[in-house]
């Protein structure tokens, strides 16, 4: 999967938006609890307080994957 495709993918998941929160984050990755995620997030701008850049999350989550 390109970073692309996930970016597009994400942005699908949470409606539409450029945004993705921890929990939804979690939720889409098949993880039960939003803290499995944090490895994800960290260092990443947050968005009133709560949502995260999807462009910046695909990123990250590839540089996990790989």
């Amino acid at each position: 999967m390109t970073k692309a495709e996930l970016t597009a993918d994400l942005k699908r998941y949470c409606g539409g938006g450029s945004f993705i929160t921890r929990k939804e984050l979690a939720k889409y990755l098949g993880y039960s609890s939003p803290k499995r995620v944090d490895q994800f997030l960290d260092g990443l701008e947050r968005i009133n307080g709560t949502r995260y850049f999807c462009n910046e999350v695909a990123e990250s989550v590839l540089k996990f994957r790989t």
